[in-house]
């Protein structure tokens, strides 16, 4: 609930979107997560838990074949 009102504050926070994302997931809203952790991805392009969060979210979500192009996508750009 508080992840929920600081990114009301400011929803242009990447962080608190991130971790947003990832309580959301640990609850099974993950329809939600995946929102939060897609947005908070793209704008942190250095964070080593955004991609990883991002892609366990996909995968629990069935589509294997998006995390797996995430996690590649991200050990090339680094």
């Amino acid at each position: 609930e508080k992840l929920r009102l600081a990114s009301q504050l400011n929803p242009f926070s990447p962080e608190t979107r991130l971790w947003l994302g990832r309580a959301l997931f640990l609850t099974d809203k993950q329809e939600e997560a995946l929102v939060e952790l897609k947005s908070a991805q793209t704008e942190l392009k250095n964070s080593e838990t955004a991609p990883v969060w991002l892609s366990e979210a996909l995968i629990a979500r069935r589509a294997p074949h998006l995390a797996l192009q995430i996690l590649d996508r991200d050990a090339a750009s680094q």
